[in-house]
Formats: C-alpha cells, sequence, structure tokens
C-alpha cells in the first residue's frame, strides 16, 4: 500500500470515514487494501481478476469494533 502524505491508511481510519459518510448498512464488513487493481490495456479495471476471497481481509465483525448505528456525529 502506498503512503498517502506518508501516512499508511489503516482500515478502522477507513471505517471511522464511511461511519461518517454512510448510513450504517453501507458501511463495508470486509476490507482488503491493494496498491493498484488489474487492468485491461484500456486502462478499465479488470473486475474478472478482483479477490472474492475474505481470507486475509480485514473483517469488521472480527475486529471487535463497534460501529454507531443511528448515531448521529
Amino acid at each position: 500500500m502506498k503512503p498517502l502524505g506518508g501516512k499508511r491508511l489503516d482500515p478502522i481510519d477507513l471505517i471511522h470515514s464511511c461511519e461518517r459518510h454512510l448510513a450504517y448498512f453501507q458501511i463495508p464488513r470486509y476490507v482488503e487494501l491493494v496498491d493498484e487493481f488489474p487492468r485491461t490495456p484500456t486502462e478499465r479495471i479488470r473486475k474478472d481478476q478482483l479477490s472474492t476471497s475474505v481470507t486475509g481481509c480485514f473483517d469488521l465483525e472480527h475486529s471487535g469494533y463497534q460501529t454507531r448505528r443511528g448515531t448521529q456525529t
């Protein structure tokens, strides 16, 4: 993962941002950070090559983090 402004992105930081901007049911359970997406020669993302496996991904439910359902931030 390439650092943004010298800082690495943490999955929990991404979840915090999602909590501020999305409804609770839109917050992703699984997060996988990648350096780049597989692309076609015309620079489109190869969706057929994206991982559908959840092994090795950040899992919100198993992390112990509790989202703030229905609260205003």
